[in-house]
């Protein structure tokens, strides 16, 4: 959560230059109110957040728990959301974002989203139900907002139609450069949670080391060769490096991984318990 509680108590007012790079956000239990990551909460008469980047992370929707969508700014300006991978079953109430205002909030403004993959594979994007008609990609009403921009991200419903609601300012359809295709990501059918165990004193997948759990985890950002996001990023916004901080290659990839750059992440140890007689 990224906002300034206190406001004009100190010198600053309002969170600025935050910039969120390279983590893995997964197994949400949390409410069904809440965020990945947030910007702005406290319903301020000034901007709570400005001249932020979210850039090169991996959010995961293994859990079954309810959010409120991946991504939420309340009261801010100057948010880009860049290069980042939605992927999963990630059960919410706006599958991508929310972006509104609350109590004294200014309107929202420059809120800018590049390269970034949304894929549910299960072809849902809703929260409760496999109801089509509660199906949802963003809430965003058009008085909580001055200026955004959509362009060159990507979009995956499992084959279904990317919601599209009306009455919500902020739809895929704005992306004139979007892509609905499969990124074609890992399924999540086998994700380890990374929790240590003191008896083995090793995490549960195996891992002797937190990185080594990270990077395991970074194989579900990692899409195939073939795949659509393959060298069709928006080089003029996307970063010079990837999830693992590896630069990217001259033609950047779509999402948190660059395939371009040649590097593989290892394959998660599998840990094996033999039965002796």
């Amino acid at each position: 959560m990224i906002k300034d509680s206190n406001g004009t108590d100190d010198i600053f007012t309002g969170s600025h230059d935050i910039t969120v790079r390279r983590n893995v956000f997964l197994n949400w239990q949390g409410s069904s109110g809440s965020n990945f990551i947030l910007a702005g909460e406290d319903g301020q008469a000034f901007y709570e957040a400005y001249d932020v980047l979210v850039e090169n992370n991996l959010m995961l929707g293994n859990s079954a728990n309810v959010m409120r969508s991946a991504f939420g700014v309340k009261g801010c300006r100057d948010i880009i959301f860049r290069n980042n991978t939605i992927s999963g079953d990630l059960p919410s109430l706006a599958y991508a974002m929310r972006v509104n205002r609350e109590g004294s909030n200014l309107a929202n403004s420059n809120i800018r989203f590049y390269n970034n993959i949304w894929s549910d594979q299960s072809g849902t994007m809703v929260a409760e139900s496999n109801d089509p008609s509660q199906n949802d990609f963003s809430d965003t009403n058009a008085s909580d907002i001055l200026s955004y921009n959509l362009d060159n991200n990507l979009y995956w419903n499992g084959g279904a139609a990317v919601p599209k609601d009306e009455n919500e300012l902020i739809t895929y359809t704005e992306d004139s450069s979007g892509i609905i295709a499969d990124p074609q990501l890992p399924a999540l059918v086998e994700v380890v949670l990374p929790r240590w165990q003191e008896d083995s004193h090793r995490f549960a997948d195996g891992s002797s080391s937190i990185r080594a759990v990270f990077l395991a985890l970074v194989r579900y950002a990692v899409p195939t060769s073939w795949s659509p996001v393959i060298d069709q990023a928006n080089n003029a916004f996307a970063p010079v490096d990837d999830i693992l901080g590896n630069v990217r290659a001259t033609r950047k990839d779509i999402g948190a991984f660059e395939k371009g750059s040649g590097v593989s992440v290892p394959k998660p140890i599998v840990p094996i318990c033999l039965l002796l007689l």
